[in-house]
């Protein structure tokens, strides 16, 4: 027996009627389709706001923490600086009076003793952050 290869005749498309379960397999296909492209584009576009977000807070988290530990200084320097004062006036320093010293805050600060702190600072950076944020 030898084998006879036919050659495939192609047929218009328009000549093949389709049925009603074809096209409604067809349409379904076409929505889910659709609906797989819009979820990865929500996918791909929430990772990449996570990302960017992500980056972001980081950024934020560092500047925290670089104001935090400025207003460390700022409040220890007071606190010393309040001490000393106390002494170098005369005044006795029992438990509530060092208390009191060690209380202060930056925001009770006239703007000049603000601005005196602040020129203390010996590298700019601090400065630019902590005049910043008043």
């Amino acid at each position: 027996f030898k084998q006879m290869k036919t050659q495939c005749v192609s047929m218009p498309r328009s000549h093949i009627p389709r049925t009603r379960s074809e096209i409604q397999l067809h349409q379904d296909n076409t929505a889910a389709e659709y609906r797989d492209i819009c979820m990865y584009n929500r996918l791909t576009t929430g990772i990449h706001n996570h990302n960017t977000t992500g980056n972001a807070n980081n950024v934020l988290n560092s500047l925290t923490e670089h104001r935090n530990e400025i207003l460390t200084r700022v409040a220890s320097q007071l606190s010393l600086q309040g001490v000393l004062n106390r002494a170098a006036s005369g005044i006795s320093l029992n438990e509530q009076s060092m208390e009191d010293c060690f209380s202060e805050r930056i925001d009770g600060c006239s703007p000049r003793r603000k601005k005196s702190i602040v020129e203390s600072f010996p590298n700019g950076e601090d400065m630019d952050m902590f005049s910043m944020e008043m």
